[in-house]
């Protein structure tokens, strides 16, 4: 992410992927969540769980017709702040959205590596909690 000069690190199991954000020096973090972004989203869903966890499901078609992949992710620091949109100019301070548009910004007070865990599950939310919580390679 070489324009706001931050270090974005990446690895993954079958079912979780793990990222490690450092942000340069700042008082102020910024992640943005796009679900409409890649192939065609029919629907999608996002829910503000806690601080720092979100969770919902992408319902799209490309390669399969109707694909769906719930998600679940774990933030090792709580939000400082955020909002959710489904309109083009409209962010919200809403805790859940349904739409086949959703962005989504968190914004974090870091002065460390901000780590996220990501579980995917094609059954069922559910399912992408279990595998979250069974992968805790990743602690806070």
């Amino acid at each position: 992410m070489d324009e706001g000069n931050i270090l974005a690190e990446m690895t993954a199991t079958t079912r979780v992927g793990f990222h490690s954000y450092t942000f340069p020096a700042t008082s102020e973090a910024n992640l943005i969540l796009d679900l409409k972004h890649r192939d065609k989203v029919l629907d999608s869903e996002l829910r503000i769980v806690g601080n720092n966890r979100i969770e919902g499901f992408r319902r799209s078609s490309s390669w399969a017709k109707d694909q769906v992949v719930y998600f679940v992710a774990e933030f090792s620091q709580p939000f400082a702040d955020y909002g959710i949109s489904t309109e083009v100019n409209s962010v919200e301070k809403i805790d859940k959205a349904k739409s086949d548009n959703i962005k989504a910004y968190f914004r974090f007070d870091v002065n460390k590596p901000l780590l996220v865990k990501v579980a995917i599950s094609p059954v069922g939310i559910s399912g992408a909690r279990r595998i979250a919580s069974r992968n805790s390679a990743l602690e806070f």
